[in-house]
């Protein structure tokens, strides 16, 4: 769960994406010749340009560019502030640089000013490739959290990811040809063969559900409690436990969750193209079922800000915000399980303009969530 207050029978796809690849030459460019700066005119977009692929131990150079508002644009290499999103894996010096560290995969992120623009790199030796592997449902076509990709055949045997809450597992270090299987408990296994030409491929599984999906319809009591935060923050005793009424019904493929009983501050959210504060949604799969709260995201750019599922109100003013993912399994009186995320006192949110900070803010991956049936 990342913390944001500043702003991823058996049918099967596999689809070759040539545009996302690059040359994995080592040979570093010299870096155009930077174009006289605009006068009075505000920047609008920034690019990065770069090999998508470098061995370990190699290197390249990256490049920025800055377009205007009066249609201009310059090379701003020189001008950019330039990161990594895995040191381990990739860094990159001040100038665009860029040196491979470890098998893995990274972006390199230019910023200037208000914009950012990234470049995902694949670092794999030659010979070697990332696979994207998506889990789906058969009849409901909803991603699979949990299920474990892992390479069968070939001199990568033994190569295994897990998919994340969107369903995707990421292999790095893939051969050219090589056998998938796909398994997660309450599925059938499936096994897909997969050939790579151009530094990574895609591929898509509908796995087929071996038990029946828990029924989730109906009136419930919601009770989140927390767990002890992982940096060691208390949180006020008044917001350590909180019980909600949740009325759960079908959305197509999806659940949708409304709470009450309690005063929820609500707030139609732009970007959401919704009115937030007391709802969520999730998804059964076999065996257990999953929510997602999403949490506050602080206007970014020219974007605004992202208001949270899940805002209680406070007697004294304040808001608690509850956001992470959760993941409850069938008891006789409900389901039962965890949510990995974080439980935030606000003395406001802002989505407009500026960034709020949270006053008080517990992370952990284990707060008890349950969902008890009424009566």
């Amino acid at each position: 769960m990342r913390q944001t207050f500043a702003r991823g029978a058996v049918t099967l796809a596999v689809a070759f994406v040539a545009a996302c690849g690059g040359s994995t030459t080592t040979t570093q460019p010299s870096p155009p010749t930077p174009a006289a700066s605009p006068t009075g005119a505000t920047l609008t977009d920034l690019r990065v340009d770069g090999p998508a692929s470098v061995p370990p131990g190699g290197s390249a150079q990256y490049t920025a560019t800055a377009t205007y508002s009066d249609g201009s644009s310059r090379n701003v290499t020189a001008d950019a502030k330039w990161t990594s999103t895995n040191d381990s894996v990739l860094s990159v010096t001040p100038a665009g640089g860029m040196t491979t560290h470890a098998t893995g995969f990274a972006d390199v992120v230019a910023t200037l000013g208000t914009r950012s623009h990234s470049r995902e790199v694949v670092v794999v030796p030659e010979g070697r490739y990332l696979v994207k592997a998506f889990a789906s449902e058969d009849q409901v076509t909803a991603m699979i959290y949990g299920v474990r990709v892992e390479v069968v055949s070939g001199p990568a045997a033994g190569l295994a990811a897990t998919t994340d809450w969107d369903g995707l597992a990421l292999l790095v270090g893939v051969p050219t040809d090589a056998q998938l299987r796909f398994t997660k408990d309450g599925y059938d296994p499936a096994v897909q063969s997969v050939h790579v030409s151009n530094n990574w491929a895609e591929v898509r599984v509908q796995m087929l559900s071996s038990a029946a999906r828990p029924s989730l319809p109906g009136g419930y009591q919601l009770m989140i409690s927390s767990a002890p935060c992982a940096d060691g923050t208390v949180l006020p005793e008044q917001v350590r436990t909180r019980v909600y009424g949740a009325r759960i019904w079908n959305a197509g493929a999806r659940v949708m969750v409304e709470l009450d009983a309690a005063n929820f501050a609500l707030q139609f959210c732009p970007i959401c193209g919704e009115t937030r504060g007391n709802r969520f949604s999730g998804q059964a799969e076999a065996l257990d079922a999953r929510f997602t709260l999403e949490e506050y995201a602080a206007p970014f750019d020219w974007n605004a800000g992202v208001y949270p599922n899940v805002v209680e109100r406070l007697p004294d003013g304040r808001l608690l915000v509850i956001a992470g993912h959760a993941i409850v399994a069938p008891t006789g009186s409900g389901f039962s399980g965890t949510l990995d995320g974080s439980i935030a006192v606000f003395d406001s949110l802002n989505i407009g303009t500026d960034t709020s900070l949270p006053a008080a803010f517990c992370q952990s991956t284990s707060h008890q969530f349950i969902l008890r049936k009424s009566p």
